[in-house]
């Protein structure tokens, strides 16, 4: 039982970790967008 538990544990611990990379990831292609177009706007 506790095994079972901590095995679920791990599985959504890892989940959590995917999800905020993947937030992260789509955070810095705004931030990146954002930035692209600020430097195109000016030339």
């Amino acid at each position: 039982h506790n095994f079972e538990a901590r095995r679920l544990d791990k599985a959504i611990r890892k989940n959590v970790t995917i999800d905020w990379m993947i937030r992260e990831i789509e955070f810095y292609r705004i931030c990146m967008g954002c930035c692209f177009n600020l430097t195109s706007n000016y030339r």
